[in-house]
């Protein structure tokens, strides 16, 4: 979730209590004395592409979030970076926003299907959407992932129960919870004043198939 404050009050909210952002870009307040924790969203979105690649994909679609979040930027930074170092063709009609949602990820997925050629998978910068993603495509008929494969990202608690499970990229989200708090409280060795997590792991279930080349 997005804070609502402007900046103008966080750097006056920073001034009477310590303040952690947890994935906003660390470099906007190198002098305010506001602290930041982020995790490896920009790694972790190309681990993902890299798992689709290496199981044939090569027409891959992409869901991206909001348009002012930080994390959003970094994993679709990370999608297109991606492709472009590894030769993948960048569809402009594959790239949707789903604003973090199901139903922005089933939208999204919706245009997608509109297409003369389909995308062989979607991957969906958050497991919400992917799911709508995959609602979608069982609504048009199609399979998941006999036709279409289907990645999310975040891990969520129900990735694992729907059908068929999603397979994502795990966000440590309790590890950054408990270095925010050891920031908060000034446990964090002296003069850090930003983190960065790295434990962004692959979760294969069984929404991602491999395509025959």
């Amino acid at each position: 979730m997005k804070h609502q404050l402007r900046e103008e009050e966080l750097l006056q909210l920073c001034k009477s209590v310590p303040v952690v952002l947890v994935d906003e870009d660390p470099t906007k307040g190198d002098a305010s004395g506001i602290m930041y924790i982020n995790n490896s969203d920009y790694e972790g979105i190309r681990s993902a592409v890299e798992y689709l690649r290496s199981n044939g994909h090569k027409r891959i679609g992409f869901i991206h979030g909001l348009n002012d979040s930080y994390s959003s930027f970094c994993r679709y930074q990370g999608f297109i970076d991606y492709c472009q170092e590894h030769n993948l063709e960048l569809y402009a009609d594959y790239i949707s926003n789903g604003n973090y949602s199901m139903e922005g990820g089933y939208l999204a997925t919706e245009r997608m299907l509109g297409c003369p050629k389909l995308p062989t998978a979607i991957l969906a910068a958050n497991d919400l959407m992917a799911i709508g993603s995959m609602k979608a495509i069982q609504k048009k008929g199609c399979k998941v992932p006999d036709d279409i494969s289907v990645m999310g990202y975040d891990d969520i608690s129900f990735a694992d129960i729907v059908t068929p499970a999603l397979t994502t990229i795990h966000q440590p989200t309790y590890e950054l919870g408990m270095e925010s708090v050891a920031l908060l409280l000034g446990q964090a060795p002296p003069g850090k004043r930003k983190a960065k997590l790295g434990d962004n792991r692959l979760i294969v279930r069984d929404s991602v198939r491999e395509r025959i080349r």
